[in-house]
């Protein structure tokens, strides 16, 4: 024990006064708490160097100094004069205030005032003391701290200060960069530490440390601070999360951009704030930019292609004054060399992106920068499956967990690092993305290190894996599911055989990926795409003929799809006899399809029959063919044209007993509409309505844009047949698009003619014309006979129409030799616009000159009936009044139509009511909703109304 403890209790009574705990007091003085209860107690005689940090820490004036030191080291039982004037209160003078103002930004702020009012919501809760803004390099990280630094400045009563970190070079710099702001200056780091604690104690401030992310050894340094000042609280700008006990983390998301796709009015896409950035820097830069319809979509799709970030829009919109837009998104596939000018007054590794991206990049280990640049392979998304193909490093066994383990640990730090991107999925995979201006340096880095081609074929083999593997189960119970993963890896299935059709590339490996897609492009609508891709590899020599035959089977079955028949006929005949030499079962039943299609289409009855048995014989040797049931429908449906109905119907049976077995989910929804339209063409409407309802259902669950086209096509053709003409619209426009989409000629050409009957049916004549026009065009190119047929009875009833009865009649007589010759059976409601035309042909001529007209027709070819006609109507259509305007369909519920269709047989209120057993006070409410919507107010206006327009 010391022999007087003067000293001790007057440090005591000193730290009380300054209402420190001892805890705090060491924190200052930089010692351990149990230093401070010692010397309180007397168990310790400080060094000179304590002491001297105690008088400081104390807010002992700095001339009192020496009092202190001998005090504490006389041994004195009394206390020095000249502390006694400290025995009293502390000193009145406070801690230094900031010195610094928040930096005004020489350009406004745009569309980012949801991020601004979620990141105050969190500053300001009471018990929320660090907010995080993080997010990919050049996203808006500090000028989105600036304008929170400005907008809270009033509600921190010691203000806010901001603090640039970009050019502290050293973590231990961070406090005395900090103590600058202040007005601090101390030459050693355990003083600066215990003055800048002492300043910011009492203080209510808003801390601002932009730029963080090179720093994260010193937030330690940072916890102390809010440690010791209780009012302080810190908004951090970083790449990188600080990992901060009750750090709340704000992810600055890139800025909007509009989906042309879904808001198609480009006067709307200005409200978006990527759109209004570019335009703004635009402007200012060039006075003569001017925001017009012809440079929107340009304009958008530039803002894509940079993911929204401001900084490469800013760059980009720069440039836009040195190269036209249109060259300027061109040469966006090099964006870090182009995009290098721009701003100047932000710090060097913001200037540019590729600056901004090396400066991330720099702060990463080796072996993570190594998987960064694997990632650059990678389009669309990546799984950790996926980069455990492509990544190899040094010291990882080749054991599955443990490279798993490290990917999972580098992917985690990219995380942290604002690099990558987290994608939820449906789905248990996880799966992430880069976006694809990060993805493009990655790329570059790949290159510079020599590393892209290893990486590309290893990424290709992966993914031939998984194709290949996932392929079997297309046709099975699984099938969704599998979909949906082809859907999440599609970019990267394009990617491999990108690289496959490369020069440098493998042209097996793409013929074989190609056939594990097949199906998936097939189910999915991607046909156009199908057909590009086997179409480069369907003439590759130098491969095993087995794969030569199958690519040629499928390349002609998708040209067929797409209406290139010229193509396909050839390709499937190569595939017949590559599939003969090698006696492939596959190429042969998928190839004889094919010409047996194209056959029917022509009318070819003979080879249709020939094709198709040979497809069959060669299905039927398979254990399991998908290919057997696709052959079995269209038998089918070529019996069904025929008019025989029974074998069709046994065909479809067989087709859905086949997937029923294997569990197919696309086979068993298809199957079931062809057997709802078996039962509508022989007027089992109800028996049509039923099959078509469940295929419906199981279609929107396979998200299959091919199935719902030809489905809504057939739900047209059944409302269209039962005079429910609003609906019926409803569908073929719908479909028209979607196969305009998927590029579906023969669903778009069909469509049209569906439109056009109803068109003509609303007395809108001219449309009708053009639509029975452009749908003979399109079954020309197709040589689809079938269609003509079906586009030339609708054009009869505009010529009749318009008063052109010869000409009609010689297209009636003409349709009548094909039915005749060729057995076929017209569908509802194709067969009542034929009957009633020639009805009211045979009405409006005498009967030798009909007769003369009709003969005329029959004999001569069809192919030139039909284009004289095409051109009278082309000549005709210009001649014609435009249509009239029509109303605004009526919309009712089927409810208010079972009322309407009731009152107007004649029945009261009462006899409604006991007819649909609903109560008469029910009945006069949907009375009214119909008189309103009728827009009439009595029930004799509403009975006329609904027998003019056929709502009941």
């Amino acid at each position: 024990m010391l022999r007087t403890n003067a000293f001790g209790q007057w440090v005591q009574r000193r730290r009380k006064l300054l209402d420190y705990t001892q805890q705090e007091l060491a924190t200052l003085v930089s010692c351990a708490e149990r230093t401070i209860r010692k010397i309180e107690s007397g168990d310790l005689r400080p060094s000179l160097s304590t002491v001297r940090r105690l008088a400081k820490a104390l807010q002992i004036a700095t001339n009192d100094h020496a009092a202190v030191v001998a005090f504490a080291h006389n041994h004195s039982d009394g206390m020095p004069p000249t502390l006694a004037q400290y025995d009293d209160e502390p000193m009145s003078t406070s801690p230094p205030r900031p010195t610094a103002t928040v930096p005004i930004p020489p350009t406004p702020l745009l569309g980012r005032e949801i991020d601004i009012d979620s990141v105050r919501t969190l500053i300001v809760q009471d018990d929320s003391t660090v907010v995080t803004l993080t997010g990919a390099p050049g996203v808006g990280k500090t000028r989105l701290a600036l304008a929170l630094a400005a907008e809270l400045a009033d509600q921190f009563a010691d203000g806010v200060v901001v603090v640039p970190c970009a050019t502290v070079a050293h973590p231990d710099q961070v406090l005395a960069t900090i103590a600058q702001y202040f007005g601090i200056q101390e030459s050693q780091p355990d003083t600066l530490e215990a003055a800048l604690l002492l300043a910011l104690k009492p203080k209510h401030v808003l801390l601002v440390p932009d730029n963080f992310e090179h720093l994260l050894d010193a937030t330690p340094q940072l916890a102390k601070l809010l440690m010791y000042a209780p009012q302080l609280k810190l908004l951090i700008t970083s790449r990188v999360r600080l990992h901060l006990t009750n750090e709340q983390l704000y992810i600055v998301p890139p800025l909007a951009i509009p989906d042309p796709q879904k808001d198609t009015s480009w006067l709307h896409w200005t409200g978006y704030s990527a759109i209004a950035l570019f335009i703004n820097r635009a402007t200012a830069l060039d006075q003569q930019f001017v925001w017009t319809e012809s440079n929107a979509l340009t304009v958008v799709t530039i803002c894509q292609h940079l993911d929204g970030l401001p900084l490469a829009i800013e760059l980009a919109a720069a440039r836009s004054t040195l190269l036209p837009l249109p060259l300027l998104l061109d040469q966006l596939d090099q964006r870090l060399a182009l995009l290098t000018t721009g701003v100047r007054d932000g710090v060097l590794h913001q200037q540019t992106l590729q600056t901004t991206l090396e400066w991330s990049y720099a702060l990463l280990s080796p072996d993570t920068q190594q998987l960064f640049r694997c990632l650059g392979a990678f389009v669309g998304g990546f799984t950790f499956e996926g980069v455990a193909a492509v990544y190899e490093s040094e010291g990882i066994t080749t054991n599955k967990d443990s490279i798993l383990s490290v990917i999972m640990n580098h992917i985690g730090v990219l995380l942290d690092h604002s690099l990558v991107q987290r994608i939820h999925t449906a789905n248990d995979i996880p799966r992430f993305t880069l976006l694809e201006t990060i993805r493009v340096y990655a790329r570059d880095q790949l290159t510079q290190h020599g590393e892209i081609s290893m990486v590309q074929q290893r990424h290709a083999n992966y993914y031939l894996f998984l194709a290949e593997k996932l392929a079997p189960d297309l046709t099975g119970p699984t099938q969704v599911t599998c979909l949906t993963r082809l859907d999440n890896e599609h970019d990267n299935l394009r990617a491999a055989l990108r690289w496959s059709c490369a020069e440098d590339g493998s042209k097996e490996l793409g013929m074989r990926l190609a056939l594990a897609l097949c199906l998936f492009w097939d189910l999915r609508g991607y046909l156009q795409e199908g057909d590009i891709w086997f179409t480069k590899l369907a003439y590759i020599q130098d491969a095993p003929h087995l794969l030569r035959a199958r690519t040629m089977a499928y390349a002609s079955y998708f040209a067929r799809e797409v209406g290139a028949n010229d193509r396909a006929v050839p390709l499937a005949q190569a595939g017949i006899q590559l599939g003969h030499e090698i006696n492939d079962a596959l190429s042969l039943t998928c190839s004889y399809r094919i010409l047996g299609f194209i056959a029917a289409m022509h009318f070819d009855e003979v080879h249709t029959r020939i094709y198709m048995g040979e497809s069959m014989h060669h299905g039927q040797t398979i254990p399991y063919s998908y290919e057997l049931a696709r052959t079995l429908t269209i038998q089918a449906a070529f019996d069904q044209a025929q008019g025989k109905y029974a074998q069709a119907i046994g065909h479809f049976e067989t087709t859905l007993a086949i997937y029923r077995n294997s569990g197919d989910p696309d086979g068993i929804a298809t199957t079931l509409m062809m057997l709802g339209h078996a039962h509508f063409v022989q007027g089992h409407y109800h028996q049509a309505h039923t099959f078509y309802e469940e295929s419906l259902i199981r279609t929107r669950d396979l998200q299959s844009r091919k199935l719902t086209a030809a489905l809504w096509l057939r739900l047209g053709t059944l409302a269209h047949t039962q005079s429910n003409y609003t609906e019926a619209m409803s569908y073929y426009k719908r479909c028209h698009q979607l196969a305009l989409d998927i590029g579906k000629p023969i669903e778009v050409a069909t469509a049209l003619v569906k439109m056009g009957q109803v068109l003509h049916y609303y007395g809108q004549t001219v449309q009708a014309a053009n639509a029975f026009v452009d749908s003979v065009v399109i079954y020309e190119k197709l040589n689809y006979m079938w269609g003509i047929m079906y586009s030339v009875i609708g054009m009869t009833g505009v010529l009749v129409a318009w008063q052109q009865f010869i000409p009609a009649v010689r297209l009636c007589g003409s349709i009548d030799t094909l039915i005749n010759v060729y057995k076929l059976m017209i569908e509802p409601p194709d067969r009542m616009i034929y009957e009633q035309s020639v009805s009211t042909l045979q009405a409006k001529l005498a009967d030798d000159t009909f007769e003369d007209a009709w003969c005329d027709g029959q004999q001569r070819a069809f192919q030139d009936v039909v284009g004289e006609a095409v051109k009278l109507l082309t000549t005709l259509v210009e001649k014609q009044p435009p249509d009239p305007v029509l109303k605004p369909a009526i919309e009712l519920t089927p409810r208010e139509v079972e009322v309407l269709h009731l009152v107007a047989q004649g029945l009261t209120n009462t006899q409604v009511a006991e007819e649909l057993v609903i109560s008469p006070l029910t009945v006069s409410a949907h009375l009214r909703a119909i008189y309103r919507k009728l827009q009439v107010t009595s029930r004799g206006a509403a009975i006329r109304v609904a027998l003019e327009q056929q709502l009941a």
